[in-house]
């Protein structure tokens, strides 16, 4: 177990659910491993918290950071004899982090109850949870609460992480946070309804969704119809000539929307 994850940038998962037999080698273990500051005080606690673990082990964490809430969990650790080598507490105390669906978004917040040293923080966003890209830069304003919105959301589960960097250039993971972004979590919406002769008709949904629309009378007749990219997120239907009554806008993809539309 001395080297089991030592190096292994991939690597990322809370193991204070692990039994430590009394002989257990913790030198290397996780010695530059890629834990967020989350799952290693995860870890940190779930070790201290276990009334069986072995006392005197030394654990290599190096590089590591925690957040302040597992300082508390480390000294529980180093009184019973261990030696922790680790990158040592966060500059920023991290509150919460969340995302979640705000109808045709996701909103990203987090707040942090202090910082020190702290630069900024990068968000990025990933569809498989291991490929990122940057998504939004927040510079550091010494403590408080931080949102941003990813206006372009995949239809399925979207994962966004969270890093903080220090003034010089040293980053920390502070963890992952998934959605599961799906029509019936957002709202396809029509602007202006009822529509008018002097302005077209905007529809606007989420990107990768739907692949066709059809503007269909109150019989079912199709009038228009307009297919639709991959990238698209709104569409404009002139109503200009259309006679005064209800009409539909039917959506379809990978799942099916239907919207009525009143023109005056």
């Amino acid at each position: 177990m001395n080297t089991m994850f030592y190096g292994a940038t991939s690597f990322n998962q809370n193991l204070g659910t692990w039994q430590l037999n009394a002989n257990v080698d913790l030198k290397s273990m996780i010695g530059f491993a890629g834990l967020s500051a989350e799952n290693y005080g995860l870890t940190l606690k779930g070790w201290a918290q276990n009334p069986n673990i072995p006392t005197g082990r030394a654990l290599g964490a190096n590089n590591l950071k925690y957040n302040a809430d597992a300082q508390q969990y480390r000294d529980i650790l180093t009184n019973k004899g261990w030696t922790i080598t680790d990158g040592g507490v966060l500059p920023v105390t991290l509150v919460s982090f969340t995302a979640k669906v705000q109808e045709n978004t996701v909103k990203i917040t987090w707040q942090t109850a202090s910082e020190a040293n702290n630069s900024h923080f990068i968000v990025e966003k990933s569809t498989d949870g291991i490929h990122f890209r940057n998504l939004a830069k927040a510079d550091a304003k010494g403590a408080g609460t931080y949102e941003v919105y990813d206006r372009q959301p995949v239809y399925g589960v979207n994962y966004y992480r969270l890093t903080q960097l220090d003034n010089d250039g040293a980053s920390t993971d502070c963890g992952v946070r998934p959605v599961n972004f799906s029509v019936q979590s957002t709202a396809v919406k029509i602007y202006p309804n009822p529509a008018i002769s002097s302005q077209s008709t905007s529809v606007n949904f989420p990107a990768g969704i739907y692949n066709k629309a059809e503007l269909t009378n109150i019989t079912g007749k199709t009038i228009h119809t307009i297919l639709i990219n991959a990238q698209q997120q709104s569409i404009g239907i002139e109503t200009a000539a259309l006679p005064a009554g209800m009409y539909f806008i039917r959506l379809s993809g990978q799942e099916n929307a239907v919207k009525k539309l009143v023109k005056q």
